[in-house]
C-alpha cells in the first residue's frame, strides 16, 4: 500500500484465504498493488491498474474503514528451457537475463526484478511474464569460459531472437526427445533384460502432444 506519492508505504501478505488487512494508517490518499512472488500471477493494482501510477485512489478518514477491495490477479505467462554446452551437458548455475523493447525508445531493457537461474540438469523457468516479446540472454557463473550469449547463439540482445509469449501460457524454448526420457527412465528402475519381458529398448513409447 502506498500514500498518493508512488513509493513503498507498508507491506503484508495474504492469508490462505487471499485476505488481506492493512492497519495503522494515517487518514489520506493511497494506492494497493499486488505482487505475486511465485511468478504465478502478473502483478497488478487495485481497479485493474498494471501500474501504481495508474491505480484508483483510497480515500481513507481517520479511524475509517475501507472494506471491498478486492483484485483479481490474472495468470502469467513463462517462459522454459535448457541450458547445455557444446556437447549437450547441463550447465548449472546460468543466470537468465530477460528483455523486453521499450514502447518509447524501442530498445530492449531488462524486463523484471526477479532473478532466474539455471538447475543442476540445465533447466530454467522464466515465470511472471505479461503477453509480449521477449530477448533472453545467459551468464554462466562457473568460471568455466562459457562466453554470455543470447537466445539463439546471439552475441548481444540487439541481435537476439524474439520469444512471443502469452500471459496464461507456457512457452518453452527447448526440444525433448521424450522417448528417449521415457526409456532412459526405464532402464535406470532396472528393466534392461528382453528375458523380463518388458525391457528400455524394445518396448513402445507413444507420445500425443496437443499445441
Amino acid at each position: 500500500v502506498c500514500p498518493l506519492l508512488p513509493r513503498p508505504y507498508t507491506a503484508i501478505v495474504t492469508d490462505e484465504t487471499g485476505g488481506y488487512e492493512v492497519n495503522g494508517l494515517d487518514a489520506g490518499r493511497y494506492r494497493a498493488c499486488f505482487q505475486d512472488y511465485s511468478g504465478t500471477y502478473l502483478d497488478g493494482c487495485y481497479a485493474g491498474a498494471v501500474a501504481v501510477g495508474d491505480a484508483t485512489p483510497i480515500d481513507l478518514e481517520t479511524a475509517q474503514q475501507s472494506t471491498g477491495k478486492d483484485v483479481e490477479l490474472e495468470m502469467a505467462g513463462s517462459i522454459t528451457g535448457f541450458v547445455t554446452d557444446d556437447n549437450s551437458n547441463p550447465l548449472p548455475s546460468t543466470y537468465i537475463e530477460v528483455y523486453n523493447r521499450n514502447a518509447t525508445t524501442q530498445r530492449w531493457v531488462r524486463s523484471t526484478y526477479r532473478t532466474y537461474q539455471s538447475q543442476e540438469d540445465g533447466s530454467y523457468a522464466v515465470t511472471g511474464l505479461a503477453t509480449d516479446d521477449y530477448r533472453l540472454c545467459f551468464s554462466n557463473t562457473t568460471g568455466n569460459g562459457y562466453l554470455r550469449q543470447c537466445y539463439t547463439g546471439a552475441a548481444d540482445v540487439d541481435s537476439g531472437t524474439n520469444i512471443p509469449v502469452v500471459a496464461g501460457e507456457v512457452t518453452t524454448a527447448a526440444y525433448v526427445e521424450i522417448p528417449d526420457v521415457v526409456r532412459e527412465t526405464i532402464r535406470r528402475i532396472g528393466y534392461t533384460e528382453p528375458g523380463m519381458r518388458f525391457d528400455h529398448e524394445s518396448c513402445a513409447v507413444l507420445v500425443s502432444l496437443k499445441e
